[in-house]
């Protein structure tokens, strides 16, 4: 019977409080190409002695992998009823993947009595997204931009409601941890970096899902970049983007890491977009000239608009364009667009610079514009050749040589192009007209017939003469 007490006694006077024993591992120390192993110390582990008596104990590592070893066994005396905190020193390989995975057991040995508890090691990331920026407009059509670390969290909303049909940029910034290219196996590779979204409706339908990356050698970081342009009739909700990042180092040893970043669409009630401005024919363009602009004005909020008004203006160009009370429907329903092209001109005294084109959109004569755009006028000096835009010809319109006289060598050489009748001349040009190709024909098909009648008219005189001998 006192045999069996002393025995109890004993079992229960030893006790490893922690349900494991977690080994950190980086590895981040492998900086030299010969380096076989690298020591990491355990986190600390709590011992108690339940018992009456002082313990001596044996700290030891058991079960460990074959290229794994202890540093150096390690000797704690606790004291009776109490508890020490205490670690011990692994050697190990740049074998295992990320994360935790159990590797052998911690063992404690004192007092007659053998206790253990899981090993696990947990070994950190060497390929690591630092940093997502985002760039974006917000649904009262600013611009804004967020920025998160994303080397620990791993999930992020958006500041701001996005607006529909507006560009938005991803921006990844991606570390290689190794630190000297000394350690050859210390090279990512393979690296790939993919998107999903959990609905397409976001996506354009040419969106690039995927980018590759080669290499990406040690102390390196790498910016990959995902931008499109949100769909104008995407409907309004919340949209998460999953980005997963898949590489191996030299070692084989496998990275994935996921990132989340969730947005809201917002469709606003009030949005009367440009959607288009287009300059024809493209430029530059002369003093003097016209040209077209194409623009296309969509309603993209959610309310029928009665009060549309649009305007066009360049002071320095004296071009003041303006459209009132147009009437959008709501967006998606049939009359919710407007489009016309504009014919302007240019001053013949317009300097020779670019020019803003100031475009905007309000609503109820309300002066703050609701979407703006600015389309640049390139005017240049005129060398003779003009761009201008097409227009139809009746059958009366003449058309326009120029001729323009470079003297570049002495000699007089001539560069002839041709351009509608209204195209203004410059210096150095002589201008000729000629009458429209339609105009033509007429003429020659008129002195084909007149010539017809008057062989006509040889032939019966021959005939009446030859008549009157017989």
């Amino acid at each position: 019977m006192i045999l069996a007490l002393s025995v109890f006694s004993a079992t229960a006077a030893l006790e490893i409080v922690d349900d494991k024993v977690i080994l950190p591992v980086d590895y981040e120390g492998f900086d030299t190409d010969d380096e076989e192993t690298i020591s990491e110390t355990t986190n600390d582990f709590t011992i108690k002695n339940t018992g009456t008596s002082n313990i001596t104990v044996t700290i030891t590592a058991t079960g460990l992998p074959v290229d794994y070893s202890v540093v150096s066994d390690k000797e704690v005396t606790i004291q009776a009823g109490e508890s020490v905190s205490t670690s011990i020193a692994i050697n190990i390989p740049h074998e295992e993947s990320t994360g935790e995975t159990t590797i052998g057991s911690i063992q404690i040995t004192g007092a007659g009595e053998t206790v253990t508890k899981d090993l696990v090691q947990d070994t950190a990331f060497m390929l690591i997204v630092k940093e997502i920026e985002i760039s974006y407009k917000d649904e009262d059509g600013k611009s804004q931009k967020d920025d998160f670390d994303a080397e620990d969290d791993d999930n992020f909303d958006l500041e701001e409601k996005v607006q529909p049909d507006s560009d938005i940029s991803f921006k990844l910034d991606i570390e290689n941890r190794f630190p000297d290219e000394d350690y050859n196996e210390g090279e990512i590779e393979d690296l790939e970096i993919e998107v999903e979204v959990d609905d397409d409706d976001i996506l354009p339908e040419d969106f690039e899902s995927t980018i590759d990356i080669t290499s990406l050698n040690a102390d390196e970081s790498e910016t990959v970049k995902f931008e499109f342009s949100i769909p104008e009739d995407v409907p309004s909700g919340d949209y998460t983007f999953e980005f997963t990042i898949d590489a191996k180092d030299g070692k084989n040893v496998r990275y994935k890491i996921v990132r989340e970043v969730t947005l809201e669409i917002e469709r606003e009630r009030n949005d009367i977009r440009i959607t288009e401005a287009k300059l024809s024919p493209n430029g530059p363009y002369c003093p003097g000239t016209p040209f077209n602009l194409n623009l296309e004005v969509k309603n993209l909020g959610t309310k029928n608009q009665k009060h549309v008004a649009i305007s066009i203006a360049n002071k320095d160009l004296n071009i003041d364009e303006s459209v009132e009370e147009l009437e959008l429907d709501e967006f998606g329903r049939n009359d919710d667009e407007f489009q016309r092209s504009f014919r302007l001109d240019i001053p013949q005294n317009a300097a020779k610079k670019e020019h803003n084109l100031i475009i905007t959109t309000s609503l109820d004569k309300v002066s703050r514009p609701i979407d703006t755009e600015v389309v640049i006028l390139d005017v240049q000096s005129c060398s003779g050749t003009t761009a201008t835009p097409s227009q139809d010809d009746d059958d009366n319109t003449s058309t326009t040589v120029i001729t323009t006289t470079l003297d570049t060598t002495g000699d007089n050489r001539q560069d002839t192009t041709t351009s509608p009748a209204n195209t203004q001349i410059g210096e150095g040009v002589i201008l000729q007209t000629i009458e429209n190709p339609n105009n033509q024909q007429e003429t020659l098909l008129f002195a084909l017939l007149l010539v017809a009648v008057v062989l006509l008219v040889a032939m019966i005189g021959l005939f009446l003469a030859i008549l009157l001998k017989k």
